[in-house]
């Protein structure tokens, strides 16, 4: 099953950035200045302009541009939304914003008062409102329509760094130096603050310093991981990172599972589904659907992340590979997730009550099949799965398999009731056997201990 990547090359000059940053060099007459972003169907998007137009093209694994859009306008300014491509022009007395729809490339069209916006700070939502800054303040954000009227002054009580939409491009946040500030009802979202300027592909959002978040608008940024590398990114089976002239490939807790080594050096890494593109000496390269050498079970393999945030992380180790390019005892497997935790051949962070469909659609597993069986041994085909059932994954002539831990389901019945909190409870008081996979169910709290604390949270599950 394993594969080497196809590489695709775009001989191009460029200039590269973070989404939500600015186009800082202006186009001139000497050349076109080119930038990339993260389309949507395997399909990246590049903006190119010279001394008085810009172009707007997608380009997908099969290296065809097709020409999306083309103005007779220099951008001063281009802002890149999981939904929306916002490109702004100005001359001393207007700025003209054009939004342009990503999945179905609608666009609108709106001329603003130069003297009235700060046209470095832009965001749009699916609807086609435009969000920006006064030009007088920093503090106060204003809503236009996609006719160009200014519909609603919302004022902030903290100096704005950037603005951006949620995934689903519904509603939009402004990210301030104490906390994310929700322009739909005015309130601030208790979360974790990103580091520096924020990028996004497949549902995460990215900072400067390597840290992955997901976002949702109750809990705000929640962290999946900090890879410890600059340039990370999302395809469809996982986390990928760069590092120097390699593409690693990350589990959830930042085990390299796999590399490839580009021979070059990796300014900026991209994805789109399943599709991932480098740029490297101003040119973009597609790396198309396939897997990475794998690194599985290879001794010389190191973590990119340390066991402790505060430490520094050091740069894994190259696996050693053989002449035919596989790593040396690879297995032909790889399994991930974002939101499960997958170690040492446990899979946790299951919800109780969770079918095998449902739990099937949160791991990344590339090619392989997978089963499931209960905690007997017998194969479900659906149904919900408990404590000591097994997935097991197949590809390539190789089986690997992995047995389910679900906090507060010590029974393995796939769900917490009184069954459970009965078998802590008669653990507790008379020593009753509670172990092995089943003692980590109850340890709710995951402190390595099984105490009146474990009970309650499983009471109260």
């Amino acid at each position: 099953m394993t594969r080497k990547y196809t590489i695709g090359l775009i001989s191009l000059t460029m200039i590269i950035c973070s989404v939500f940053s600015c186009l800082s060099v202006p186009c001139t007459a000497a050349g076109s200045v080119i930038r990339y972003y993260s389309g949507s169907d395997g399909h990246f998007i590049s903006v190119s302009c010279d001394s008085r137009t810009y172009r707007i093209s997608s380009c997908g694994s099969d290296l065809r541009e097709n020409i999306i859009a083309s103005e007779t306008a220099v951008p001063d300014n281009i802002i890149c939304t999981p939904k929306m491509l916002i490109v702004s022009s100005s001359n001393r007395y207007t700025c003209n914003i054009i939004v342009y729809d990503m999945h179905k490339w609608l666009q609108s069209c709106v001329l603003l008062p130069r003297q009235d916006i700060d046209s470095s700070v832009l965001c749009a939502d699916k609807a086609f409102n435009i969000f920006t800054l006064s030009s007088g303040s920093d503090k106060k954000i204003l809503k236009y329509n996609r006719k160009g009227r200014l519909i609603q002054e919302i004022p902030v009580n903290e100096t704005v760094r950037t603005l951006f939409s949620d995934p689903e491009g519904a509603n939009i946040f402004a990210l301030t130096g104490s906390g994310i500030f929700d322009t739909g009802n005015g309130t601030y979202i208790s979360s974790d603050i990103p580091t520096g300027s924020l990028s996004f592909s497949g549902g995460y959002y990215y900072d400067e310093a390597g840290r992955i978040y997901s976002f949702d608008r109750e809990t705000g940024f929640s962290p999946v991981l900090n890879s410890g590398y600059k340039m990370v990114c999302f395809s469809d089976n996982g986390f990928y990172a760069a590092d120097n002239s390699r593409i690693v490939f990350l589990s959830v807790s930042g085990e390299v599972l796999s590399y490839f080594d580009t021979g070059m050096e990796v300014k900026e890494l991209l994805a789109s589904g399943s599709n991932l593109a480098f740029v490297s000496s101003g040119k973009l390269h597609i790396l198309d659907k396939g897997t990475l050498i794998s690194t599985e079970n290879t001794p010389s393999v190191q973590t990119a992340v340390p066991s402790h945030p505060e430490e520094k992380s050091s740069s894994p180790a190259k696996a050693s590979v053989t002449k035919s390019g596989r790593a040396a005892n690879a297995a032909d497997y790889r399994i991930t997730s974002s939101q499960l935790v997958i170690s040492g051949g446990i899979i946790s962070g299951i919800a109780p009550g969770s079918t095998f469909a449902q739990i099937k659609k949160l791991i990344c597993s590339g090619d392989n099949t997978v089963r499931a069986f209960d905690k007997n041994g017998i194969e479900k085909r659906s149904g919900v799965l408990g404590t000591g059932a097994k997935l097991i994954f197949s590809g390539g002539g190789n089986d690997k398999s992995f047995t389910l831990v679900i906090k507060g389901d010590i029974t393995g019945e796939g769900n917490v009731n009184s069954n459970d909190y009965n078998a802590l409870a008669d653990h507790l008081i008379s020593s009753e056997s509670c172990d092995g996979l089943y003692s980590l169910a109850a340890d709710m709290n995951s402190d390595g201990r099984l105490t009146l604390s474990d009970f309650y949270s499983v009471f109260t599950a």
